[in-house]
């Protein structure tokens, strides 16, 4: 019993006087300025609740929802100047529908265009990256095309769109 005393005495003695130090870690860099984006879309005859309807080439109704994104529901905002930033869509829920094609509009021109290269369509069709250059800002969006393929034989496309601002 008398020598656990004297170990935490010792013990005691040393942290007070400082001679055991925590160790010192480094400081993690920030996350990254990227942006994960999921969307979900089914064809529906009424709308569901928290979806935003659209319609396919087809006609018939289809309800889509985006969540993630640094403003909700697929919408993401940047602080132009601040680097090249990334945004990541991954459809989910959503068997029998590909991504074909993102197609973005209110971009600039020339040297000032913010979207360069064109957003790119993983070839599964499940993912897709657009590249923002973040220089400038710009208010546009994005339009991610999205094909059922519930019946081969007849594709239907739907057009699904959220906005990207950099301001």
């Amino acid at each position: 019993m008398r020598s656990n005393f004297r170990f935490c005495g010792f013990v005691l003695a040393i942290s007070l006087c400082g001679c055991v130090q925590q160790e010192k870690r480094p400081m993690l860099p920030p996350p990254p300025y990227d942006q994960k984006v999921a969307l979900t879309i089914q064809q529906t005859t009424t709308g569901l609740p928290g979806y935003a309807a659209t319609y396919g080439d087809n006609g018939k109704m289809y309800a889509y929802l985006y969540s993630g994104g640094n403003k909700n529901r697929g919408n993401v905002e940047f602080q132009h100047g601040k680097g090249a930033v990334n945004v990541h869509i991954t459809l989910t829920d959503s068997p029998n529908f590909v991504m074909e094609k993102v197609d973005i509009t209110g971009d600039q021109t020339g040297d000032h265009r913010q979207f360069d290269p064109p957003p790119e369509v993983v070839p599964n069709g499940l993912t897709a990256h657009i590249h923002d250059r973040n220089t400038e800002p710009v208010t546009a969006y994005y339009a991610v095309k999205v094909v059922d393929q519930n019946d081969p034989a007849h594709p239907v496309r739907i057009y699904c769109d959220p906005g990207i601002v950099n301001n």
